[in-house]
């Protein structure tokens, strides 16, 4: 026959996505004529040449057929139908109902699986771009975990340390008083007191870091009984290092 099913039924369905009207159109008429009333069809009303044809629709030419046959109507034709009704008057023949009726069908569930299809495409995406969110915040949350315990390890080995460091210094101090002398014992007690407050003022200084590190831009919270019997053990201390070294002022 010479005619190409496919690009043929695409100007058919072409010439309904028009904002022209195309009951003015004689062409559009002879070739819609020729396609419902050709022995040949089936050939044209082929599934995947409508699918082919609705599917390459812009969304603007997509719109325009929808409305052609009548998907937002509640009542009355639809403009298909009045075309149907037109091609009848206009040329004097009579269009073969039954291929009307499945023409009209199958372009109609075209039309729906179409919108079935962007609407599942529209809701994986947004599906899609949750998950990517949940994930960039999963890494996100990962990376602080890695970043919060990296550096509270690091906090209490230095802490360790430190504190391994000041208890052998005060060990070799109280190794030196060979005599139960009372200067011996003043002078290892006032480095006691100050080793003390050393190690306390370290603790907070490591403590009041690790909170910067896991405690969301919060400030330490002191507890003022623990810092109170602290100072006041580091300045009995000191003051009995005073009175047993002599050195304490007299008045």
């Amino acid at each position: 026959m010479g005619i190409n099913e496919l690009d043929f039924f695409k100007s058919v369905v072409a010439s309904f996505t028009c904002t022209e009207d195309i009951n003015e159109s004689i062409d559009a008429k002879n070739r819609f004529t020729f396609l419902i009333n050709s022995p040949s069809f089936e050939k044209f009303d082929r599934v995947d040449q409508i699918a082919n044809a609705i599917y390459e629709l812009s969304d603007e030419n997509f719109e325009n057929l929808t409305n052609f046959f009548g998907f937002h109507l509640t009542n009355g034709d639809s403009a298909f139908n009045v075309f149907a009704l037109n091609v009848e008057s206009t040329l004097g023949i009579q269009l073969n109902q039954k291929n009307l009726r499945k023409f009209e069908e199958h372009i109609k569930l075209s039309c729906h699986q179409r919108r079935f299809i962007i609407k599942n495409v529209i809701e994986a995406k947004t599906i899609a771009d949750d998950a990517k969110k949940v994930a960039e915040k999963a890494e996100e949350i990962k990376t602080k975990i890695y970043s919060e315990f990296i550096g509270i390890l690091a906090i209490f080995t230095a802490l360790t340390f430190s504190m391994m460091g000041s208890l052998q210094l005060l060990g070799n101090v109280f190794n030196d008083v060979k005599n139960l002398e009372n200067k011996s014992i003043g002078y290892a007690l006032l480095i006691s007191s100050v080793y003390l407050l050393v190690i306390y003022l370290l603790i907070i200084i490591m403590f009041v870091g690790m909170k910067k590190v896991i405690g969301h831009d919060k400030p330490y919270q002191f507890t003022p009984s623990v810092t109170i019997i602290v100072i006041l053990a580091i300045v009995l201390l000191f003051l009995m290092g005073l009175g047993f070294s002599g050195l304490f002022p007299k008045i």
